[in-house]
């Protein structure tokens, strides 16, 4: 029983670090986005989304745990059951 119990504990763990760390990453992103759009520095603006948006995609990549070759997961795979 209490092995469980040290598991479920270590499992929720690991998942509230994952989900501060796509917190953070995309918080700060989404910051340096808005103050060069405040700026005029829609070229930096347009360099910080493509960056954002990949780091992204590789951080729920790895949570989804990706094909091992190397393969990405599609544009619409993540698609919503229902409307949030």
């Amino acid at each position: 029983m209490r092995r469980r119990r040290d598991r479920r504990g270590g499992e929720h763990a690991a998942r509230e670090r994952q989900a501060l760390e796509i917190h953070d990453n995309l918080v700060q992103g989404l910051t340096a986005i808005h103050w060069a759009l405040e700026a005029g520095a829609y070229e930096q603006a347009r360099e910080l989304t493509a960056a954002a948006l990949a780091q992204t995609q590789a951080m729920i990549g790895d949570l989804l745990d990706d094909d091992p070759a190397g393969h990405t997961f599609a544009p619409g795979a993540l698609r919503r059951q229902r409307a949030a």
